[in-house]
């Protein structure tokens, strides 16, 4: 635990098995009630630091039919108890550092109780600045082996459509298309920047927005003894080119294991 007293805390099932789950302001953790084995009890304890849950969801629960033992859909009218489900979406922090995106499923007879953890949840998450809304991504659709746009297609807008992220989409089609696109835009409404490509991408992108940074301060980045602004826009990465050598030197700086996304 974090130390901050719980702004929720209940017995809910995961997987069948009773656990006890708690939410406070950073960290949203679960725990089993009956551990599998003595030693066992502290593998078992999970915890998500609330920044990095990607969202909630009410879902659909599942039984089973005993008499042909298939999985069917809960049917409206249910002879036991009903039960009543959501589920959260977050990060998962893997071995060498790597981030993978897990989800964990909670159920309760209580559809209440599931109606006010995902009302904390949501809350929780709301009030979580650093978040993004809306972002504006840069696909080089020819570098490396072309595939930036199916990267993003399939990996990355699935995740951002889940974590409720508007993403306005610009397929590059010159050389210094992004770059020109900065200068001009109203960045305002822009929470952030994502480059889909390989380094020549992203030394695009980052032109473009160190070139408009210093436009809109009125500064000549030419000039040598310049003292340049810094931006507030974050800028995100996403590989999809032959070289990467920006992308490992950038994941070597937060202490994030590189991956390749291919």
């Amino acid at each position: 635990m974090d130390g901050c007293p719980p702004l929720l805390l209940s017995h809910l099932l995961v997987n069948d098995r009773p656990f006890q789950v708690t939410l406070t302001k950073s960290v949203f953790s679960w725990q089993p009630l009956r551990p599998r084995k003595p030693s066992s009890a502290g593998g078992e304890t999970c915890s998500v630091p609330v920044p990095e849950i990607i969202a909630v969801r009410e879902t659909e629960v599942d039984v089973i039919n005993k008499e042909c033992r298939r999985w069917q859909k809960m049917p409206s009218v249910f002879n036991e108890k009903m039960f009543h489900a959501f589920t959260v979406h977050h990060v998962k922090r893997s071995k060498e550092h790597h981030w993978l995106c897990s989800e964990v499923t909670f159920r309760s007879s209580d559809h209440q109780l599931c109606r006010q953890w995902m009302q904390a949840l949501e809350e929780q998450l709301d009030l979580q600045a650093i978040r993004p809304k809306n972002l504006i991504v840069f696909i080089n659709p020819f570098g490396g082996k072309r595939l930036g746009k199916q990267i993003y297609d399939e990996k990355v807008a699935p995740l951002f459509q889940l974590a409720s992220i508007t993403a306005e989409v610009i397929v590059t089609e010159y050389a210094n298309h992004a770059r020109d696109y900065l200068f001009e835009a109203d960045l305002e409404k822009y929470d952030g920047i994502v480059s889909v490509g390989g380094d020549g991408m992203f030394s695009e992108v980052m032109h473009g927005v160190i070139g408009r940074t210093q436009k809109n301060a009125c500064i000549n980045q030419n000039h040598p003894n310049a003292e340049l602004v810094p931006c507030d826009l974050r800028v995100g990465i996403i590989p999809a080119g032959e070289k990467y050598f920006l992308y490992k030197k950038a994941a070597q700086k937060v202490n994030t294991s590189f991956k390749n996304t291919m």
